[in-house]
């Protein structure tokens, strides 16, 4: 009987032992910790406001400089430039650089246009935090200027390269072949020719041998006429409102492709500002068979 009862009292203290270590795995396991990655912050550096750029000249080309103030906490800078033969109208790929300081030089020996856009950093390699990019900022390797000329309806405006003349013609100068004001657009490099941009009351074109192109152009829906299968445009008219802008080829056989390629740049920088008017214009409206002269 006592041999039963010690046999009895060893099997409760093993399963009792058995039991607790099975509590302290359970508890081991309870208070075990698993350490999680840390979030990443967003980065704090501030965006850098870029000036366009100026134009300088340099040794032996045209140099093009972008400035931007520091950025607080910046290490360095990445800037991203794209540049394009200014009668191309798309940029070029990207090309990306790293400076310390806040400002950017690049250059050409032609003329090329550029815009820019530039992001701070801070740190290296995984350390390595970046802020937002900048918006574009714009230069060109060349002079360019805006020309424009005001009327009754509105002021017109294009952008015009060192290579091309602009000649203003006011209301009734006698200087277009057509239109009541506008601007005479020449290559310096042509023998002959000129592309006349107007405004006019009305613009209406017919006869036989006429095609037309719906285009883009300057914002508008433009339409270009070639009479007699002309390689190049004739007219183009901008929109279909009154009054109308349109832009005459006027004697241009003479001229090579790349001359048109940047006539259609030019006008594809053309603005008209409604708002802005001046001057009048005499006309003669029919009232009940009595002509009668209206200034505006």
């Amino acid at each position: 009987m006592k041999r039963l009862c010690v046999a009895m009292v060893m099997l409760m203290t093993i399963a009792a032992v058995g039991c607790g270590n099975n509590k302290v795995a359970d508890s081991g396991a309870a208070s075990s910790t698993v350490s999680e990655p840390e979030a990443v912050e967003a980065s704090t550096l501030g965006v850098p406001a870029v000036k366009d750029g100026i134009l300088r000249p340099g040794e032996d080309c045209a140099e093009v400089v972008f400035e931007w103030n520091p950025v607080e906490g910046a290490e360095g800078y990445e800037v991203s430039e794209e540049n394009k033969y200014y009668s191309e109208k798309e940029y070029r790929e990207p090309e990306t650089v790293e400076i310390a300081d806040n400002s950017y030089v690049t250059s050409a020996q032609d003329y090329f246009d550029f815009r820019i856009r530039v992001r701070a950093f801070k740190g290296n390699g995984a350390e390595r935090v970046y802020g937002e990019w900048s918006s574009f900022a714009t230069g060109s390797a060349y002079e360019k200027q805006t020309v424009s000329v005001g009327g009754p309806y509105g002021e017109m405006s294009v952008v015009v390269p060192e290579g091309w003349t602009a000649e203003i013609s006011a209301v009734d100068d006698g200087k277009l072949t057509y239109g009541l004001y506008g601007l005479i657009l020449k290559p310096k490099s042509a023998d002959a020719g000129q592309i006349e941009l107007f405004c006019t009351d009305s613009f209406g074109v017919c006869g036989t041998g006429l095609s037309q192109e719906e285009i883009t152009l300057a914002g508008y829906t433009a339409h270009a006429g070639t009479y007699d299968d002309h390689e190049h445009w004739d007219f183009i008219t901008f929109g279909d409102e009154r009054p109308q802008i349109v832009a005459q080829s006027i004697d241009c056989d003479s001229w090579i492709s790349h001359m048109w390629e940047e006539a259609d740049i030019i006008l594809d920088t053309l603005k008209f500002d409604a708002s802005k008017t001046e001057g009048g214009i005499g006309q003669y409206i029919s009232d009940e068979g009595n002509q009668i002269e209206i200034t505006e």
